[in-house]
Parts: C-alpha cells; structure tokens; sequence
C-alpha cells in the first residue's frame, strides 16, 4: 500500500519541504539555521488557539458571575414581595 492512498499520512506540498534547512557540506554542517515558515506557522496558531481558550474561559466565568448576581437580585425581590404580602 503506497502512502498516496492513506490521506491521513499525506502532508501539503508546502509542508513538506522547509524553506531552509542546515545543508551538509565536506561533512561539516553550517552553524547558522533558519526556523522553516510552516514552525512559525504553527507557533503562531498554537498562540491564537490558547488566546481563544482564554477568551472561552473569561466568557463562561462572566456568565457565572453575572447569574449568581441575577440570583441574588432575584432573591432580594422575592424578600421584599414576601415582606409586603405578609404585612
């Protein structure tokens, strides 16, 4: 089975081939390297994704502290209709 019939272990053409790499010459690899654009891509998509878990997290605990201040509202007024039925 040849890896062009799964397309679960197929990767984009882009992907595959890093913009720069460390080359080999004479046995002797150069000292500078180039982090390929598809890292930073990946970087910068894991930073947008954790910025929207975030921005998740921050919307359901203002949802939480909105319905427990509604809940308390709801019970001053139910006091207070208690209070005035009962005079």
């Amino acid at each position: 089975m040849s890896m062009s019939s799964n397309p679960e272990n197929q990767e984009p053409v882009q992907n595959s081939q890093p913009a720069s790499v460390e080359k080999q010459e004479n046995g002797l690899l150069h000292k500078t390297t180039v982090i390929s654009p598809t890292v930073r891509e990946e970087e910068e998509q894991f930073f947008r994704l954790e910025v929207q878990i975030d921005m998740q997290r921050e919307r359901e605990l203002l949802y939480k502290v909105i319905l427990v201040i509604e809940i308390i509202f709801a019970l001053i007024l139910l006091r207070e209709f208690g209070l005035w039925f009962l005079k």
